[in-house]
């Protein structure tokens, strides 16, 4: 993303079932069974723990009840029930019958609504943070309704400040008319309506028959459903995109690039790690019941030991007592909802039994590898499909490349062979080496003849910079470099066409007689040139320019302060900071830090703020003890 771009970000996913990770994540909080409430819940991208406070849920309806509850309350709104679906269905003893949702569907829409870090920022400390969530509800309420926006809550404790948006996906449909019901006699035949007149006597058609009257029909309400597929698909997700970033345009917010094959993690390998995260919870609490059971059940056969050849009335007393202990015990291992009603069977040779901890463990478990194997078979399916495309991308771009590279080589080893041979008879005698140097000259002028026009620009643009003694390339330069290396795919080829310019370089400057270069200059600007070939130049000279800035504002700072006369620990350490990234000879560094800062000291402490950068220079200065910039 380029300096300056602003853009929106809006990612969704789909969520199944509680997944009461998710929803601890966004509400800090998370059920402890052993202290029975809720907890605060610290998430591994907290980041400023001191501003967790500033976290909050922006809809008045999740206040109260929280985010999981309030999505379950929308969805009993329309006659939703969260009983489990299956070939073995688990339901809770005393509801009602209403509308089950499916184990796999989806019950809301999940919504990530940000931008960039520095601009987030931007909006807090400018005090525009509100009307951004304001703007960003009001688009969600029109989009998919007021009633289905069920949660919004503000993080601000991450690294880049965001709003976790909650939609529930239902959608209403007319449904179809039915049919009355037919009425039947006591033998069992249809009754037969027929029309009448105002005075209740049957109206006979043309031939004398009885015209039988037609049939109502019955029509019913509009319904709810829930339906992800009917709002989440790729027309509406790209509208979403648009409309949205509309919507922030007042905020100085764009649309990202459309089409973007960037991907981000399945839902299936997240809904995997969900159900992991419940059956390690169901099994912890499996063993704690299993604990208290054995212990239950020790203390009940001492009691039997204990109370044998006791009265009828003690022993009818203790009998009621162990009644009472085995219901504990039967509740002990009954499974349970979160609302304390128990789950019974309502299908197979268990129907109409209560559901122990085991055999409800059992069932998710076989849920959660169903999942497995189906996330597997995603993956894999996917892999299988990115390799082989990739290996056909591959063996066609080597095919077209190997022809051309083989040219390319076989001028380049011919060439090679006859620098290799002049070089062989420059090293015998000076007059030969004259006659050599001749040759060479003209076999210069021929490699650039025979080089490309760009290949000539880089290696003249190397000769340039390194006669004048600059050790790096300014911007212009790199773009020229980036052009000439426009066809090359990959770094290793850029670093390779770059070290096969310098080479030419140094060896055009073999055949010059009347200048010599050195060898830090061209070894200084090859490693310039090889960070633009891997894309690290830019990063390189903004911190260069930001070192030298800081060191020039440090000299200037101490050169402007009447009560210095050395630099302080501090000033020296960015003026050392520049010289060591730098790493070239602090001579010339601590000049070009000179030129710079010069006019910016007053006329009469110059003097004396140029001997203070001599003796960082020398090093004299960490042979002495200064406090604040005095001599002590």
């Amino acid at each position: 993303m380029a300096k300056g771009d602003r853009f929106v970000v809006l990612t969704m996913d789909k969520q199944t079932g509680n997944a009461g990770g998710l929803s601890a994540h966004i509400d800090r909080e998370v059920y402890d069974a052993n202290l029975d409430r809720m907890v605060t819940f610290r998430p591994k991208s907290v980041r400023d723990d001191s501003r967790t406070a500033l976290n909050r849920e922006c809809i008045e309806g999740a206040k109260k009840a929280g985010r999981t509850q309030a999505i379950w309350n929308r969805l009993k709104e329309e006659g939703f029930s969260r009983e489990s679906s299956g070939k073995k269905k688990i339901v809770t003893k005393g509801e009602k019958k209403t509308r089950k949702i499916k184990d796999d569907a989806v019950i809301a829409l999940c919504f990530i609504c940000s931008s960039d870090e520095e601009t987030m920022k931007q909006f807090e400390k400018e005090g525009r943070l509100d009307d951004w969530i304001d703007s960003t509800l009001g688009w969600f309420k029109q989009e998919f309704g007021d009633k289905n926006v069920v949660s919004a809550v503000l993080h601000m404790d991450e690294t880049t400040p965001h709003l976790h948006v909650t939609v529930v996906p239902i959608t209403y449909e007319e449904p179809k008319p039915r049919k009355e019901k037919p009425k039947f006699d006591e033998r069992g035949k249809p009754l037969r309506k027929y029309e009448t007149d105002e005075n209740g006597n049957i109206i006979l058609d043309e031939s004398g028959r009885a015209i039988v009257k037609k049939r109502t029909y019955k029509k019913q309400e509009v319904t709810a459903r829930l339906s992800a597929k009917d709002i989440c698909n790729p027309v509406a997700m790209e509208r979403w995109q648009t409309g949205y970033a509309k919507a922030m345009a007042p905020f100085g917010l764009r649309r990202g690039i459309a089409g973007s094959k960037q991907k981000r993690v399945p839902p299936a390998e997240w809904n995997l790690q969900q159900v992991n995260g419940q059956l390690m919870a169901v099994e912890k609490e499996i063993e704690e019941k299993k604990a208290e059971i054995t212990k239950m059940a020790q203390a009940s056969w001492y009691d039997k030991i204990f109370n044998s050849g006791l009265s009828p009335t003690v022993r009818k007393v203790l009998e009621d007592k162990e009644k009472e202990h085995k219901e504990e015990l039967r509740q002990a291992t009954t499974a349970v909802d979160e609302d304390g009603r128990p789950y019974i069977w309502t299908s197979g040779s268990k129907k109409d039994q209560d559901v122990t901890w085991e055999e409800l463990a059992k069932f998710r478990e076989k849920e959660k590898k169903k999942a497995e194997i189906q996330a597997k078979a995603d993956k894999e399916a996917a892999l299988a499909k990115a390799k082989a495309d990739k290996e056909t991308a591959v063996a066609k771009a080597k095919a077209d490349a190997k022809a051309e590279l083989d040219a390319e080589i076989a001028e380049k080893n011919k060439l090679y062979g006859n620098i290799k041979s002049l070089n062989e008879k420059l090293s015998k005698s000076e007059e030969s080496n004259k006659l050599l140097l001749d040759n060479l000259k003209g076999i210069r002028e021929f490699m650039f003849e025979t080089c490309g026009q760009k290949f000539r620009e880089v290696v003249q643009m190397i000769l340039d910079q390194w006669k004048a003694g600059i050790k790096h390339f300014a911007k212009e330069m790199k773009d020229i470099f980036l052009q000439a290396m426009s066809f090359e795919n990959t770094t290793e080829c850029r670093k390779s066409y770059v070290s096969n310019a310098f080479w030419y370089a140094t060896l055009l400057v073999k055949t010059v007689t009347d200048w010599k270069g050195d060898n830090a200059t061209i070894n200084s600007l090859q490693d310039d040139a090889n960070r633009i070939a891997d894309g690290t130049w830019e990063s390189y000279h903004q911190k260069r320019d930001q070192l030298f800035d800081d060191a020039v504002n440090a000299l200037v700072e101490m050169g402007n302060c009447q009560n210095q006369r050395h630099l302080n620990q501090n000033q020296a350490n960015i003026i050392e900071a520049f010289l060591a990234f730098d790493g070239s000879d602090r001579t010339q560094l601590c000049e070009e830090i000179w030129n710079v800062a010069s006019p910016k000291v007053d006329y009469y402490w110059r003097d004396g703020t140029f001997d203070a950068l001599e003796e960082l220079r020398t090093k004299e200065l960490y042979n002495r003890k200064y406090g604040n910039g005095r001599s002590i």
